[in-house]
Parts: structure tokens; sequence; C-alpha cells
């Protein structure tokens, strides 16, 4: 039961997690400060609804739900409202899906333009194409990746992905509290408010959220095969810095550029 509690937890924090990654592209969206909130008012609702009421209804009618595997609901549908409602709940799951696949692209095709753009990886990532301004062949990239990663099976690439992004987001947190203490009376386009309360809310309680999360789905042995190859795959990345940036360079230092003589800083400059 404990594992399934988990399982179930890492699913609702993959499902409702994320919101902060449209930041990426904030330079993309005009007026972020008014409609990133607008989008979230709105957002936030319309997906818990997406999920609640067809779960509602499924367990009102169906009398398995403790057997259900992934594709049930479309066969409760059938079972409460023939062909028709199942059908229609397995077309608005694919537009679900497709919704999601799409604004994950949205900030995820930015990393390797980035990267690239810092000599972490090939300079040809930096392309940009001209007439939507967008990292054409960092997307086409990421498409043939994700593509790949599909057999691994719907759980194991949701426990993956939910410890990278809360692992990413303690990194976050801590920047966070540092940024407080250097300048505590920043006014940059979102803030946390509440003071000093508010920031340490902010940061313990996704903290304690992801702990107990995992603590609970590495007891089952699915779970600690994750965690593991997880784990395996974060003790893999100072390595992989390494060798991208031995391989492709890393950011241009000002003292390597043609009479600079004085103090070190990075340009992010690598046209």
């Amino acid at each position: 039961p404990l594992g399934a509690l988990g399982a179930g937890l890492t699913v609702l924090i993959w499902n409702f997690g994320g919101w902060e990654n449209l930041s990426v592209v904030s330079a993309e969206i005009e007026n972020p400060r008014r409609n990133y909130v607008r989008a979230i008012a709105v957002a936030v609702p319309l997906v818990a609804a997406a999920y609640l009421l067809p779960l509602m209804v499924s367990l009102s009618g169906a009398t398995n739900g403790a057997h259900w595997r992934e594709g049930w609901f479309s066969e409760v549908g059938s079972e409460l409202g023939g062909p028709t409602l199942g059908g229609a709940i397995a077309i608005g799951g694919s537009v679900m899906s497709f919704a999601v696949f799409q604004a994950a692209m949205l900030w995820v095709s930015r990393m390797p333009y980035v990267l690239a753009r810092e000599g972490y990886l090939p300079a040809a990532l930096r392309e940009i194409w001209a007439t939507t301004a967008t990292p054409r062949r960092s997307i086409i990239w990421c498409c043939v990746i994700f593509t790949l990663l599909v057999p691994m099976g719907f759980l194991a690439l949701v426990v993956l992905d939910v410890f990278f992004y809360m692992a990413a987001l303690a990194l976050e947190m801590a920047a966070l509290v540092r940024l407080r203490q250097l300048v505590p009376d920043r006014a940059g386009l979102f803030t946390v408010g509440g003071g000093r309360v508010g920031l340490v809310l902010t940061v313990i309680l996704p903290l304690l959220t992801w702990s107990a999360t995992f603590g609970l789905a590495v007891s089952t042995g699915d779970g600690k095969r994750d965690f593991t190859i997880a784990l395996l795959l974060a003790l893999g990345v100072w390595p992989a810095y390494a060798l991208t940036r031995r391989r492709w360079g890393g950011p241009v230092t000002i003292q390597e550029q043609p009479g600079y003589s004085g103090a070190s800083t990075t340009s992010s400059k690598r046209e």
C-alpha cells in the first residue's frame, strides 16, 4: 500500500508540477508578469477538473477500481455510456497527452539551444528558424530523444522525471534563498511574497513532499529500481559536464579574448 501511495504521489507531482519552467520562455511571451498569472489562474482549475471529474465518475460506477490499469478510463467510459463515451474519453486523453507534450517541449527544447550557445553542445543546435524564431534543430533532437525513451513505460519515466525535476527545484530553492540574502528588496519579474515566512514555506514544503514521496515509492521493487537508475544518471552529470566542456569548449571567458588583462569574468556570448 505504501508503495502504491508513493507511485500515486509521484504521478500527482508530475501532473501538477513544472509551472515555473515557463520562465525559460518569458522573453517570448507578451507581458509575462500579467499573462503568466492569468494563465495559471485559468489552467490550474482546468487541470484539476480534467483529472478529478473522470475519476469521480469512474469511481461512482466502477466496481473494480483496485484493478485499474493504464487506459482503464476509456473502458470504464464504455461500461457507463457505451462506445461513444469510451471513444470520447480516449480522444480526450490523447489530446491532453499531446498538450502536455507541447507544453514540455516549449521549455525543454530551449535547454539544448542555450547549452549550445554556452559552448557545452554542438554549435549546430544554436540554429534559429527564421520564420518562427524557434530553435529548430534543438526541437527536432528533443523529439528524437523523447521517442527513444517511450519504451521505458509511463510510470518509470514519471519517476525519473519527478526525481530530476525535484532535484533541480532544490537547486532553484537554494538560489532563491541566496538571492533573497544578497538582494532582500529585489523587485524582479516575480517575487515570493510573505516575507521570511513565505520564503521558508515556499522552500521547505516542496522538498518535504519530494522526500516523503520518494521514501514511499522506493518501498517497492520497481520503485527501488527506478530510484537506482535515477541515482546512477545523477552520478553521471559531472562527468558529462566535464566531457562536453572539453569537447566543445564551454563558455568564452574574457581572458580568452585578444588584448584582455584584468579580473576573471565569464561572457555568455558564443555566437
